[in-house]
């Protein structure tokens, strides 16, 4: 330390312009990094201003240590300038530091009165500043132009500690506001800047004070940003909260106007819930066996899964007469009742539509419209055959019949599993996927346990 303070003047200006070039790097990195944030968060422009007031001060340091001791006379007025800018920074950069501690606890009141104190003390400093180039009061220049503490340059420090102080007292004053973590970073403010006059006051020449402003302000720097992070993890837990609730809401509502169709006909609901879970099973045993990899994925699964309940969403187009008659529909009636698949592919769409998930969206629309089409093309509305059926109306092709066959409907009685297993296996390639057909009888046992809770 003994050391420092025996270094030439040519030397300690040197390192001043280093740590002073340092600084300026830290605040412009930190300017840039809170400037998109702005529009977002009114709270942090106040910080964005103190950043900007302490990198001119440091600018303006770097300034005066590299004109010092040039001769021509240019450099006189310019020096002053510089020198002005420099003592002015302080006082701005509390004023701005107290409007960002008002702005961070909005809607919580601070004193107003706070500020105006130490708008008050900032207007008496720059009045004794403004006399300083004419009085030497605060610092003055010698004939070859180097900066020298004035006979007064005290009053300087005893304004610079009373600015440190106020904020000081607006923390104190304010301190139930503050949390643990806030009041250590807060008070970083005042204690660092005040810490390096401190020792600025015994290693004359070294730009200490500049170093404890920069980086007490990157303390709330760090600060914010933490707040940032806590701030956008609760705004996104929210949003995925809300959109969590919607997506229930919205699967409540399908479920429940497809039990609705589904109790004109007598039945208890219970249906979409089991062919949701009969796809289930046999896609992911599909899946395992590796058929239809490109396009057979989880996400896929999880929308057949989402989707089934809609697939006779069409029926609500259907009179009551057709739905509820207990014996074998007539060629008229039939064809009527044909009419609720692609009816279902129309009504989906107005249903979910809007949703920004396409591919559930497509997925549901062809599963409701689909779902009656035979793999040999004699199905229905379409008539399309193989694999110019959807893969998920396949799916939903096989649950959907397994479960008519052996649950009781208003037109047949129930059959025994294995009996409706037969059935399935018989119309392998005509009716269903044989592939599909082939992976169900794989996932009997898993099926059968279904049926029988």
């Amino acid at each position: 330390m003994i050391y420092m303070m025996n270094l030439s003047r040519e030397v300690t200006n040197v390192l001043s312009t280093g740590i002073d070039i340092y600084n300026c790097a830290i605040c412009l990195f930190m300017i840039f990094s809170l400037a998109a944030k702005v529009r977002t968060h009114k709270t942090i422009k106040y910080l964005v201003l103190s950043c900007i007031s302490v990198l001119i001060y440091n600018i303006a340091d770097i300034a005066n240590w590299i004109a010092e001791g040039n001769s021509p006379a240019w450099h006189v007025p310019y020096l002053h300038i510089m020198m002005f800018i420099f003592y002015l920074m302080v006082p701005v950069t509390l004023l701005f530091l107290i409007k960002y501690i008002q702005a961070y606890f909005y809607p919580k009141k601070i004193s107003p009165w706070c500020f105006n104190i130490s708008l008050i003390f900032a207007i008496t400093y720059i009045c004794f500043l403004i006399a300083t180039p004419f009085t030497g009061l605060f610092y003055y220049f010698t004939p070859d132009n180097y900066y020298m503490r004035g006979k007064y340059n005290w009053i300087s420090v005893l304004f610079f500690i009373i600015f440190y102080l106020l904020s000081v007292i607006v923390i104190f004053i304010n301190r139930k506001l503050f949390n643990k973590r806030q009041l250590r970073v807060f008070l970083s403010f005042p204690f660092l800047p005040l810490l390096m006059h401190v020792i600025q006051l015994k290693f004359y020449g070294l730009g200490l004070v500049n170093t404890g402003m920069t980086f007490s302000i990157l303390f709330i720097f760090m600060n914010a940003h933490q707040d940032l992070e806590i701030y956008y993890k609760r705004s996104t837990d929210e949003v995925q909260d809300k959109e969590q609730k919607l997506i229930k809401f919205q699967e409540h509502t399908i479920n429940s106007l497809s039990n609705l169709v589904e109790n004109r006909d007598t039945e208890t609901g219970e249906h979409a819930k089991r062919t949701s879970i009969f796809i289930e099973i046999l896609a992911h045993q599909t899946l395992k066996d590796g058929h239809y990899t490109e396009i057979l994925t989880e996400d896929y699964i999880k929308n057949m899964v989402k989707a089934a309940p809609m697939h006779d969403i069409g029926k609500i187009v259907v009179s009551d007469t057709l739905l509820k008659k207990p014996g074998k529909l007539s060629f008229e009636e039939y064809e009527l009742m044909k009419e609720h698949a692609s009816e279902g592919g129309r009504i989906v769409k107005d249903i979910i539509g809007i949703s920004d998930d396409r591919d559930y969206v497509k997925t549901a629309i062809e599963m409701a419209q689909w779902h009656h089409e035979h793999w040999d093309g004699t199905g229905y509305p379409d008539r399309l055959k193989k694999t110019e059926i959807p893969l998920c109306a396949r799916f939903m092709a096989i649950a959907d019949v397994f479960d008519a066959l052996v649950f009781e409907r208003c037109y047949k009685k129930p059959i025994p599993p294995d009996q409706a297993f037969e059935i399935m296996l018989a119309e392998s390639a005509t009716h269903f996927d044989p592939i599909l057909i082939e992976e169900f009888l794989k996932v009997k046992d898993q099926i059968l346990r279904i049926i029988s809770e």
